[in-house]
């Protein structure tokens, strides 16, 4: 399945029990899964793979701040409570309610509960107006449990 960058694949909704795997890219601010999630559904989360971060590499946990630097950005971030490009997931292009997918590393598969009705968005947590150094993908499980 496509993330909605370049030939996307139609727009789906899961039946439950039914697994999907989509890329996220590291570059986009917004990488549409194509999977239209309902209010009141559950799922299961998990990733693998590794991205950068220019020249930080980190998994879908995402790593803590290596300096002064970056510790003095963190309130900055697209999620200000989220680990530097930790993967992050949203319905609808929307921050209000923005869900970690992986909050460690190792972590097992974490639920989501859907509080609306919209299209799945997954994007590494970083500074708006600095995708532009960034690489790399990681691979997002979704498996719908009701």
């Amino acid at each position: 399945m496509n993330n909605g960058q370049g030939n996307a694949s139609p727009i789906i909704s899961l039946e439950i029990g039914h697994k999907v795997v989509v890329e996220i890219q590291s570059r986009p601010k917004w990488n549409d899964t194509r999977l239209n999630v309902r209010k009141g559904e559950r799922y299961l989360l998990s990733a693998t793979g590794r991205w950068y971060d220019a020249s930080i590499a980190a998994g879908p946990d995402g790593y803590k701040s290596p300096n002064f630097y970056l510790r003095a950005l963190e309130g900055l971030r697209r999620v200000p409570r989220a680990d530097w490009f930790a993967l992050m997931v949203t319905v609808g292009q929307n921050l209000s309610s923005p869900f970690v997918v992986t909050p460690f590393a190792g972590a097992p598969p974490t639920t989501f509960d859907v509080t609306q009705d919209g299209s799945l968005f997954g994007f590494a947590n970083d500074l708006s107006w600095f995708y532009f150094n960034n690489s790399g993908c990681v691979l997002l499980t979704i498996e719908r449990l009701t």
